[in-house]
């Protein structure tokens, strides 16, 4: 019997297994919710998010001794009231920001009130989202990784509808495309406004994208 066929049938049983799915009591905004962690999506109270089309996320907390809940059993209690100060308070806040299923950018704010819970969501984001806590990715990456993983047949990810997502796209390849050109310019001026009378198309695309055009702007003198 070929030795190989116990490891191949193993493999084969672990690709069919569905992946386990999480599911955590949180406070979204102001309201309770449920987040559901999957390897492939998240569920929010604002939707689906596909774990490759997360932005970034990140966050933090503390655990800290409830002093007012502690002095008031010791107080009532005596002795026997000290255990209070054994009490905790847990304060852990995440935000999370990327597309929908639909391509529709999404802010979810994720408060915990135990750290137990928020621990486990730290580990399985960084596992299922390949981000590390306050690390990003462009819309430009997530497109290529979509593309990627439709390529590779992943479910139903490369299928998905792009909306905002292509739109932030394209802003991101012109920026890009015209900060290239303004690196590679042999105008010789230093000053924001010549550059813009030099360049009819950076002229258009400032007026277009005028925050981003800020950006640039800072690099060049104001005369």
């Amino acid at each position: 019997m070929n030795p190989l066929l116990p490891s191949l049938a193993s493999l084969l049983i672990l690709h069919q297994t569905p992946a386990l799915a999480s599911t955590f009591d949180a406070i979204c905004g102001t309201s309770r919710c449920k987040i559901k962690l999957e390897k492939e999506q998240i569920h929010t109270p604002y939707g689906i998010i596909p774990t490759s089309r997360v932005i970034n996320w990140g966050g933090g907390g503390k655990t800290e001794t409830d002093l007012i809940m502690g002095a008031a059993a010791t107080y009532l209690l005596g002795p026997a009231g000290l255990i209070g100060f054994a009490a905790k308070i847990h304060d852990y806040n995440y935000s999370l920001l990327g597309y929908n299923v639909d391509g529709k950018k999404t802010v979810v704010r994720i408060q915990f009130k135990n750290s137990k819970p928020a621990k486990k969501f730290v580990s399985e984001m960084i596992e299922y989202t390949r981000l590390g806590m306050n690390e990003s990715r462009s819309a430009r990456d997530i497109k290529r990784l979509e593309a990627k993983m439709k390529r590779n047949n992943v479910k139903w990810v490369g299928d998905l509808p792009l909306g905002k997502l292509d739109e932030d796209a394209i802003v991101e390849k012109n920026h890009d495309s015209h900060t290239k050109n303004i690196s590679s310019s042999t105008q010789g001026s230093k000053c924001w406004s010549q550059q813009l009378k030099n360049n009819p198309g950076l002229n258009a695309w400032a007026k277009k994208y005028p925050q981003l055009a800020d950006q640039e702007k800072k690099k060049f003198k104001n005369c």
